[in-house]
């Protein structure tokens, strides 16, 4: 069940700065996945409908508050992934308690095209992909698109929000409820329709990001090169691209259609730092070591 707040509040929030310490113990940067839910989260009732529930609110200032100490004590990093329905002001309260936001390149639209990670806040931690988006060169090769092919989860609504920023609901396409419903409603598929807008997504991204590039390679270390010289204090690569894969370690909106958390690496750990993949994290370390005077 979701953590009651007024539970929280009576017991000084002791369980929340415990599991704060528990995860800052061994690591020098924590992620907080869905970080809304430090401000309010949606609860649905035992056997009821998604339409029967509520958002709940929950005391952000106190939870930010318990957050900090936890990081100055810990001397851990915070970053906040806050992506969907962002509640007015939140942005601005993480950015008042000094904790970075996410920022993803393929989710980092402007307009027509790509807001350059240049143009990132200072105060994020900026990466090209996600765990729930393909490594970058199953992106740009619509592995992603193939993949909900074989499992029959591609439909016209589901495709566009993931490869186009003319249907915005981006929210419901990370829930998978709009794969739900289009599939009760037994409305077909739209391969082509998916295809031909992944197609323009990379038209852009190679307009506002990766310039002039003719290559899968070539445009993998350019995305790569942007964000590690763009405006965020930490960049960030996936081992999955390091590793060279293709496939998401997890796809919203699935359950046991797929190994979603489960997926093994193609190579084992000592050749992720060897090879292409070698390469590429050298090539972002060298931009990095560079540029570390303007940030």
């Amino acid at each position: 069940p979701p953590p009651d707040p007024h539970a929280l509040a009576a017991g000084g929030y002791d369980a929340f700065a415990e599991l704060l310490a528990a995860n800052m113990a061994y690591a020098g940067a924590l992620r907080i996945d869905h970080a809304m839910a430090l401000s309010r989260l949606f609860w649905v009732p035992d056997r009821a409908e998604g339409k029967d529930g509520a958002y709940v609110s929950y005391p952000l200032g106190d939870l930010l508050g318990e957050t900090a100490l936890a990081s100055v004590r810990a001397r851990c990093l915070v970053v906040a992934e806050a992506f969907g329905t962002v509640p007015e002001g939140f942005a601005e309260a993480l950015a008042e308690a000094d904790m970075l936001s996410y920022r993803v390149l393929l989710l980092e639209r402007e307009g027509e095209g790509y807001r350059p990670p240049a143009d990132y806040p200072q105060l994020s931690l900026a990466c090209v992909t996600s765990h729930d988006l393909p490594p970058f060169a199953g992106w740009w090769q619509g592995a992603d698109i193939a993949e909900r092919a074989e499992l029959g989860l591609v439909t016209e609504l589901s495709l566009a929000c993931v490869t186009s920023h003319d249907l915005p609901p981006f929210a419901g396409w990370w829930q998978g409820a709009d794969i739900a419903e289009r599939a009760e409603l037994g409305l077909v598929t739209d391969v082509v329709g998916a295809e031909a807008a992944r197609e323009s997504d990379r038209e852009a991204l190679l307009r506002n990001v990766a310039g002039d590039v003719a290559d899968l390679a070539g445009v993998n270390t350019a995305v790569h090169a942007a964000v590690a010289v763009g405006a965020s204090a930490l960049a960030m690569v996936q081992a999955e691209e390091l590793a060279l894969e293709e496939r998401s370690v997890n796809m919203p909106g699935t359950d046991r259609e797929r190994p979603n958390w489960r997926r093994r690496l193609a190579v084992i750990v000592d050749r992720l730092f060897t090879g292409e993949g070698g390469a590429l994290l050298a090539r972002v370390r060298a931009l990095r070591q560079a540029g570390s005077g303007s940030r």
